[in-house]
């Protein structure tokens, strides 16, 4: 961000209600709170946007292991 793009910021926020404020800091602890979620894990955090395809993949991986285990128990 440029000098005078935050010089902006800065006199916008002084313009503002403390209601608009406290939306704005809702709107950006959502934000960081979203990119440290995403960081912390950077597999889950690729997909953290499609929930119903992690869940589709999940179901298909234990369908196919129970079709095909990866040991197969002894006639011992």
């Amino acid at each position: 961000m440029t000098d005078l793009e935050w010089k902006k910021l800065e006199e916008t926020l002084a313009h503002m209600t403390p209601e608009d404020k406290v939306r704005l800091l809702a709107l950006v602890n959502s934000s960081l709170s979203r990119q440290a979620t995403a960081a912390k894990d950077p597999l889950l955090g690729l997909m953290a946007d499609e929930p119903e395809l992690i869940d589709q993949v999940v179901e298909a991986a234990y369908a196919a292991r129970e079709r095909h285990p990866l040991r197969l128990p002894s006639d011992g």
